[in-house]
């Protein structure tokens, strides 16, 4: 089914998993790389992006019911030291997770404060200490782009912050909380950070802009974002988290805090979902898209059917973003 829509596409591959109750459908069509003829799997890593938000604020939520801290957390409690800018003083966790925070998007490098961008793109020895001591540091130094909690703003680095205060309370980093709390549970095998692959070889998807990329460390989003969005995984993975917030996994959080997970702050925006009311859902839809530029994903999950949809594809341009969200579509449509 997945290959006739890729028929007149540049894209070299896209992968995708239908998941009713059970899995009742899952391919991968395609290629790794452009101009290899090595053929992608079910298996193969692609990067996820923006869609791990959910996994960030998973982990907030087994942290909170922990009792380690609560959603109205502030930051001034949790960097007592830290010199904040009186607006950023009183942001809560729960405004860092709903993009409600007023923090800067970073979503486009170009229309950045050139001296945020500098750092993120810096080289530290691990991404905590860049997170801890540099990134959050100056960001929050600074007056947000809207004043705290009066409005919608996608933050990637209010998802940075975010990381960031769960590093600090528990002095772990980000990467082995998540792998111990999310994708050990989960049995997310195939989860990691970073751009999936070995240099010079062909053993995952490449990204393409729209020419193949090398995988390395130069070629993925700077490691300090990982709680924006840096992770990898199979689809195969990828739809045991969706089957998680349908409660059919590890019940890793209470069902109402879960619910707490997918209620919107404001208008369209829960905890680490988009939330959307649409035909083709019956009802309400949790949404969310990812791209580091070279590839991109996407997942839908429909309570009321219990119907759930992931995909991924290896080019980052708009075409890919279009073959991705086509796939998408019709899978729901036929599913539902």
């Amino acid at each position: 089914m997945l290959a006739p829509l890729l028929e007149g596409t540049k894209v070299p591959s896209v992968a995708a998993v239908v998941l009713n109750g059970q899995i009742r459908a899952a391919g991968a069509v395609g290629v790794r790389k452009r101009g290899d003829n090595t053929p992608v799997t079910v298996d193969d890593k692609y990067h996820i992006g923006s869609c791990a938000k959910a996994m960030t604020a998973t982990l907030a939520a087994i942290l909170v019911e922990r009792e380690l801290l609560p959603w109205e957390t502030r930051l001034r409690d949790v960097f007592p030291t830290m010199t904040l800018h009186p607006a950023c003083k009183e942001i809560t966790l729960r405004q860092l997770l709903s993009h409600s925070s007023g923090l800067a998007p970073f979503t486009d490098s170009e229309a950045e404060d050139p001296y945020l961008v500098k750092i993120v793109f810096g080289t530290y020895k691990t991404p905590r200490q860049g997170r801890l001591e540099v990134v959050v540091p100056a960001l929050l130094s600074r007056e947000p782009c809207t004043p705290p909690g009066t409005a919608f703003n996608y933050s990637n680095m209010g998802y940075v912050v975010a990381g960031a205060v769960l590093e600090a309370l528990t002095q772990t980093s980000f990467e082995t909380l998540l792998q111990r709390e999310l994708f050990g549970p989960l049995e997310l095998t195939s989860a990691g950070f970073g751009a999936p692959g070995t240099p010079g070889e062909v053993d995952e998807p490449w990204g393409h802009h729209p020419e193949p990329v090398e995988p390395g460390p130069d070629t993925d989003l700077p490691l300090v974002l990982a709680p924006a969005g840096t992770v990898h995984m199979s689809v195969m993975d990828f739809a045991k988290h969706a089957a998680f917030h349908l409660t059919e996994g590890p019940q890793l959080i209470s069902r109402d805090t879960l619910e707490l997970l997918h209620t919107p702050v404001g208008d369209s925006f829960a905890l680490g979902w988009g939330v959307v009311e649409t035909a083709w859902a019956g009802g309400q839809a949790w949404t969310h898209a990812g791209s580091k530029g070279m590839s991109y994903a996407v997942i839908g999950i429909v309570p009321a059917k219990r119907l759930a949809v992931v995909g991924a594809c290896n080019l980052g341009t708009e075409e890919g973003e279009a073959a991705c969200s086509h796939v998408f579509k019709t899978l729901i449509e036929h599913y539902s």
